[in-house]
């Protein structure tokens, strides 16, 4: 039997399929999906990282009060950056939805515009 000839994979079978489909719309909506989701990873890991901290901190209390001075802050810090956090990713969203409709509308713009009729 002889050997089946060598095929190039089409670079969009390497994708998971909805990072194929937002490809086909508009490469810029799978630009603005993968940055949204670097920065809720990024934002996840420094939570993580922040609420592993939090026994070693609540063990090292010396009082009630103490304990609920670290608790308080705890939750104080969480709240403010997922605030932060929300706007931020409203901001990319709305950066990224302008920039998607700009491009759309260069694509649809007719250099003919200028034709008396």
């Amino acid at each position: 039997m002889g050997k089946s000839p060598k095929t190039i994979p089409d670079a969009s079978m390497a994708l998971p399929s909805t990072a194929a489909a937002m490809m086909a719309v508009n490469p810029l909506v799978l630009k603005a999906w993968m940055d949204l989701t670097s920065e809720s990873a990024r934002f996840m890991a420094e939570r993580l990282r922040r609420d592993i901290e939090l026994p070693s901190e609540m063990i090292a209390c010396q009082s009630p009060s103490e304990l609920m001075q670290v608790q308080s802050e705890f939750f104080k810090t969480a709240i403010d950056q997922y605030l932060e956090e929300a706007a931020r990713y409203s901001q990319m969203s709305a950066s990224a939805f302008q920039s998607i409709v700009e491009e759309m509308r260069a694509a649809h713009t007719s250099e003919y515009n200028n034709i008396p009729l």
